[in-house]
């Protein structure tokens, strides 16, 4: 949620007159449904006052304008009044206010996904377990809920109240129907039968179908029959004298949230469902309408034997690539448990390859000499590829007489195949000097895309009366000339003129220099190598990054420090550019490739 005014510009208030503009202030953008395929809008406004036709219509205008692709615009307005205004706020945004914190503090997930809230004229009570709000405030989550609120126009006062272990969940929290009707569907199929504590059959009836994998199932509402694993086993009481059970169920595909409710007699039930166990469950998948997540209400609830995973193919596949948990960050598995669990499909031989590594060969070793299997020994190793040229064939001239023409574009996405150059920025040096200058818009076929004009700052408006790629490009092959075309990460520009050239039927060989891969050499104790890192380091003023002519501009003074470092080693002529390996001090900052080696002995 967000106030409209925000997202609109000074220009699109233009628009509203003095008293509309008073109105828009208090007005807020709940949501916005989209649906690609008939290519439809439809936004949600919360506002305090009517908003008149005239009103809307400017703002359908404004959102049209911006996604000209757009064929229907509709406006949904609901208005907030009565002295339940706040409550209702509080209720629409809540949704919204937990995403937002989740992606700002992950770790807050755990605690604020159990609060419930409660507000009290301008305080909001957020109620928590208690070794949650400890955690919260030092992360100053009351503060962020607090400026939420203040960006939508009602500050709140927000408080965090400790849960007392007596308190009990409110049924209404939940689906009132839901619950009963569960209640009544496990009374039913319950009463010709007395509770057996050691039958199989937990609750309801023997499911005779077969479940299905938990991962590829839960895309939807519906009944289903799964089988898993019980973890993470929690208890509640309702008001209504209910134990509510909640765990998660998994198969190892995937993985569920299940709900049970018990009531009467049944609540004996309820010591076994322990973590651990497996079960098979017949019941049906609802959406929680708080945490937005799909959980399964069991109508029938049976003990299951875990199946055991075999490989029943008649034609035994050979593993050749295989990480263990001597992979750091990589794998949990044990070299043993995977040696016997082969042995046991009747696998012949596996192979490890751990990355980097070989503390797993003296496991691997004792283990397979053990259960009577071939192991092979291998490893995932980095190659660094440090003969990499920095130019290919460089041609022998003095680099003092050479033409650099250090270019950057900018482009409506990062797509070869249909995204377009939309700027054109170009900066010529000769003999260590800045000489000449290339800049220009370009108008692309289609519109641009919003994060590109956030990151570029370049709108349609800014591209609106620009010359085509067609009459750009020209131009900027007789400025380029047969000067060296230099750029940061050259792959893309270049890509990007080459794809241009060829379909104007333009002629583009240009030598290609990378200050990219030239700066990963000479600067090879910086972290990082980015355009913005190498300006800093070197105290260069870069303008406005992400802009064609501002980057252009900064890479070629980069270019022209580079080129005076690479002079001080002795390397005058441009022939000799590939020579500057012998600068690296190691292989840090150099691609690394993986390759798969597998060792073998005299008998193989």
């Amino acid at each position: 949620m967000i106030k409209i005014e925000q997202i609109f510009n000074k220009k699109d208030l233009e628009l509203f007159s003095t008293e509309e503009k008073n109105i828009l202030v208090n007005v807020i953008l709940e949501k916005a449904d989209v649906s690609k395929r008939e290519r439809k809008l439809d936004i949600f406004l919360l506002s305090e006052d009517v908003l008149t036709e005239q009103i809307l219509r400017k703002i359908n205008q404004i959102i049209s304008y911006y996604l000209p692709q757009t064929m229907s615009v509709s406006i949904h307005c609901d208005k907030l009044e009565g002295e339940n205004k706040g409550q209702r706020l509080v209720t629409k945004a809540w949704k919204g206010l937990l995403q937002c914190l989740f992606t700002e503090i992950p770790a807050c997930r755990i605690w604020m996904l159990n609060s419930r809230w409660e507000l009290k004229k301008d305080c909001l009570n957020i109620y928590l377990e208690p070794s949650g709000i400890e955690f919260l405030k030092g992360h100053k989550i009351c503060s962020i809920i607090e400026n939420y609120f203040i960006k939508l126009g009602y500050p709140l006062k927000v408080v965090f109240q400790e849960k007392t272990e007596a308190e009990t969940y409110d049924v209404y929290e939940e689906e009132r129907e839901i619950i009963e009707s569960i209640l009544k569907e496990n009374e039913f199929r319950n009463t010709e039968t007395n509770i057996n504590a050691l039958s199989p059959n937990i609750i309801g009836r023997i499911i005779s179908g077969n479940p299905v994998p938990i991962g590829n199932s839960i895309k939807g509402t519906g009944e289903i029959i799964l089988s898993g694993e019980i973890f993470d086993v929690k208890k509640r009481e309702l008001k209504n004298k209910t134990t509510m059970l909640t765990f998660g169920l998994t198969d190892y595909t995937g993985s569920v949230a299940v709900k049970i409710f018990l009531s009467g007699e049944k609540k004996s039930l309820e010591y076994r469902f322990k973590e651990g166990l497996w079960l098979k469950i017949r019941g049906k998948i609802e959406k929680n309408r708080y945490t937005q997540e799909y959980e399964v209400i069991p109508f029938d609830v049976n003990i299951n034997e875990k199946l055991e995973r075999m490989d029943t193919n008649p034609e035994k596949r050979v593993e050749l690539h295989l990480h263990t948990r001597y992979s750091s960050l990589d794998a949990l598995c044990s070299p043993t448990e995977v040696l016997k669990i082969a042995k046991k499909w009747g696998h012949k031989t596996v192979a490890f390859t751990d990355h980097g590594v070989l503390q797993a060969f003296p496991e691997i070793y004792k283990a397979s000499k053990k259960i009577g299997i071939k192991p092979i020994y291998g490893l995932e190793a980095y190659i660094f590829d440090d003969e990499s040229p920095v130019m290919i064939l460089p041609p022998d001239k003095p680099i003092k007489d050479v033409t650099f023409v250090v270019v950057d574009i900018e482009t409506t996405g990062l797509c070869f195949d249909d995204d377009e150059i939309i700027e054109i920025g170009a900066v010529k040096i000769l003999n260590y000097e800045i000489v000449d200058r290339f800049s220009g818009f370009i108008k692309p076929k289609r519109p641009i895309p919003t994060n590109i004009i956030n990151l570029t700052g370049i709108t349609n408006e800014t591209v609106k009366s620009a010359p085509p790629i067609e009459r750009v490009l020209p131009a900027f092959m007789e400025f380029l000339d047969d000067g060296v075309f230099v750029a940061h990460n050259a792959e893309f520009d270049a890509g990007f003129i080459r794809r241009e050239a060829s379909r104007l039927g333009i002629s583009f060989d240009n030598k290609i220099l990378d200050t990219l891969a030239l700066s990963r050499i000479v600067f090879f104790k910086l972290k990082n190598h980015r355009l913005n890192t190498l300006a800093k380091e070197l105290n260069i003023k870069m303008g406005s990054h992400h802009r064609a002519v501002d980057d252009a501009n900064t890479d070629a003074h980069i270019l022209q420090e580079l080129l005076s470092r690479i002079n001080e080693v002795g390397i005058s002529n441009l022939s000799q550019i590939n020579d500057i390996y012998q600068l690296r001090k190691g292989v840090n900052n150099l691609n690394s490739y993986h390759a798969t080696i597998l060792v073998k002995n005299s008998t193989g």
